[in-house]
């Protein structure tokens, strides 16, 4: 399976706390378990890899805010739902979802398949344990408001024999999608994973989560069950 390449040395050098900012990216870092690490050092060095021009532009103090925040996105913690800021109906912003997805089979699709649902949608990797860690959460709300029109989608950038083959010993009820030019992922910013962004019946974005979440808590689901409720407005 590949793994995103490593640059130690790099990776050295952006881990040093500096007193330019006043993070304390050690402590950070320090708290998190060994596996949660090397998830971490994964998705961050692929952001950087793609950002280094942040650097040169802006300096390195953000380059060290970039850094804390990957930290914190790639092993947040659950969030008690009753402080989540879900927007409510007239400030939510409409998505534009359009983008040639693939199926495990190579089909070719699009999320305006899930018209006029709920949509949850879940960016992430085979590699990525906090996203690995969600999953079993995802697919318990998944089962619970089906039926009440609850769609969801998992999408990744990956080599689809890599997720086909960890899909063998994972099976989820839910879709899996590739995004093989990761356009949404670029176009919505997504910059560490797992993201979940959560859309109405009118492809409006109601909530955005980075990091891994406990979604078959019962107040989540309450949440959801009110915008599966809600009317759909001419």
């Amino acid at each position: 399976m590949p793994q995103p390449k490593v640059n130690m040395p790099k990776l050295a050098k952006i881990l040093v706390p500096t007193p330019e900012t006043g993070l304390d990216v050690s402590s950070i870092w320090q708290a998190q378990d060994s596996s949660a690490k090397i998830v971490c050092l994964m998705a961050i060095v692929k952001t950087f890899e793609i950002s280094k021009f942040i650097t040169a532009t802006l300096g390195k103090p953000t380059l060290y805010l970039m850094f804390t925040l990957s930290i914190s996105g790639c092993t947040s913690p659950v969030v008690d739902s009753k402080e989540v800021g879900w927007v409510g109906p007239r400030d939510r912003q409409k998505l534009d979802l359009s983008a040639d997805l693939k199926t495990m089979d190579g089909k070719s699709v699009t999320l305006s398949h899930f018209e006029n649902k709920v949509l949850f949608v879940n960016f992430w990797a085979t590699w990525c344990g906090p996203c690995r860690a969600e999953m079993p959460s995802m697919s318990s709300l998944f089962h619970s408001l089906k039926k009440q029109g609850l769609d969801m989608v998992a999408i990744s950038d990956e080599d689809p024999r890599v997720v086909r083959h960890f899909l063998e010993t994972n099976p989820y009820p839910f879709e899996v999608w590739l995004d093989p030019n990761n356009t949404l992922a670029e176009r919505f910013n997504v910059l560490a994973i797992p993201t979940t962004l959560i859309l109405d019946n009118q492809r409006r974005l109601v909530f955005r989560h980075v990091g891994s979440q406990r979604w078959d808590t019962p107040d989540i689901i309450e949440l959801f069950r009110k915008i599966l409720r809600e009317p759909r407005e001419p």
